[in-house]
């Protein structure tokens, strides 16, 4: 098995040169029918990949013992998706594809037309967001921020806000490290709200389609169209 092939695990604990794996990663480790003296990556979700060979797979852990430690600067530029939350299950849909296109932060909104009210804790989306990780073998581990109402959303910081708009325009073409892609509700935003955030420095509405989008298609596209400037 070439390098590039072998499987990519997450670690739960690193002592010295000694990692340890959890029940779960313990599974998959027996679903590949991985035996001790086989060789994985194990990454850490903060920039970390090693080169593990196992030393002993037990009936809720693993331990291995790493060969080599590689580190993954992270980019300079650093994209953020402020969205209203629809569904727990279209929710977990929008991280999981956001994460394989690269996302860094998500930043839930509610909105005045948002349809959902209630965001489920962090732990609710740990789980697919490592498998994720796994999947795209990205070094780092993107965040959720606190949600937040929109009424109290002041972005600072930002060289660009990017938000979808059937009256938008093109993409411009992007300068900056810090760009905030901004995605309104199914019911879209309200006037009030547009007033605002045409308020907000160096915003710049972006027509995604002539179609009408699902607001987690609209999330996708964004992203995908962004990210495509920086390939």
């Amino acid at each position: 098995m070439q390098r590039n092939d072998l499987p990519h695990l997450f670690l739960s604990e690193k002592t010295g040169n000694i990692v340890y794996l959890n029940e779960n990663e313990t599974k998959h480790i027996r679903v590949l029918r991985l035996r001790n003296n086989d060789l994985i990556f194990c990454i850490d979700g903060k920039g970390y990949k090693y080169l593990v060979r196992i030393l002993e797979t037990g009936k809720s852990y693993t331990r291995g013992e790493i060969i080599e430690e590689h580190f993954a600067k992270s980019s300079s530029r650093m994209l953020t998706l402020g969205f209203s939350p629809p569904s727990l299950n279209r929710t977990t849909w929008l991280i999981e594809k956001s994460i394989e296109i690269g996302i860094d932060f998500f930043q839930p909104i509610f909105f005045e037309r948002s349809l959902t009210r209630n965001f489920p804790s962090l732990e609710k989306y740990e789980s697919k967001m490592r498998e994720c990780l796994k999947q795209c073998r990205r070094a780092y581990m993107p965040v959720i921020l606190p949600v937040k109402k929109f009424h109290h959303f002041f972005p600072v910081g930002y060289d660009y806000i990017l938000f979808a708009s059937i009256h938008g325009e093109k993409l411009p073409e992007i300068e900056g490290n810090n760009i905030l892609l901004l995605v309104g509700p199914e019911g879209d935003f309200t006037d009030k709200e547009l007033q605002q955030i045409n308020d907000f420095p160096n915003s710049f509405a972006v027509k995604l389609s002539e179609n009408r989008l699902r607001l987690e298609t609209a999330c996708i596209s964004l992203l995908s169209n962004v990210k495509a400037q920086f390939a």
